[in-house]
């Protein structure tokens, strides 16, 4: 049985739910954003790093279809989840980035330091200076 297969026959379970993750992470690395997109966005578990994931997978394939703003609003809603999630200077790089290619350049220096202050010791911490510095 395939993800695709698990997640129409369990996808009202915890199981289920943590499947539709990964099957959003397999279309997404095939480049197929738009199934991608729906299985992120059915994600409804009780999981916050889980949640967090969808999101920024949600971004990911918003993104991937040229629709930046919309993947700007995931990725700080990915971040928002949890404040102690692992990923966080991940999806906070991601929309520090993305405000930065929208011209938000005063949002992306506020995100971004939030970021270095609250993750000091990321492995994410140089492309965040990198990035900090071309907002600045």
């Amino acid at each position: 049985m395939g993800l695709k297969s698990f997640v129409e026959k369990y996808g009202s379970t915890e199981s289920g739910q943590t499947a539709k993750v990964y099957l959003g992470n397999s279309y997404l690395f095939l480049g197929n954003f738009d199934d991608a997109l729906k299985a992120f966005d059915s994600y409804s578990g009780s999981n916050e790093v889980l949640k967090a994931a969808a999101y920024a997978g949600a971004g990911s394939a918003l993104e991937g279809k040229g629709n930046k703003d919309e993947a700007l609003k995931n990725y700080v809603k990915a971040y928002e989840v949890s404040k102690s999630n692992v990923l966080n200077p991940v999806y906070m790089l991601a929309a520090g980035r993305l405000n930065i290619e929208l011209g938000k350049k005063d949002k992306a220096v506020e995100i971004l330091r939030r970021a270095k202050a609250d993750f000091p010791r990321s492995t994410m911490a140089r492309d965040i200076d990198r990035y900090l510095a071309i907002a600045e």
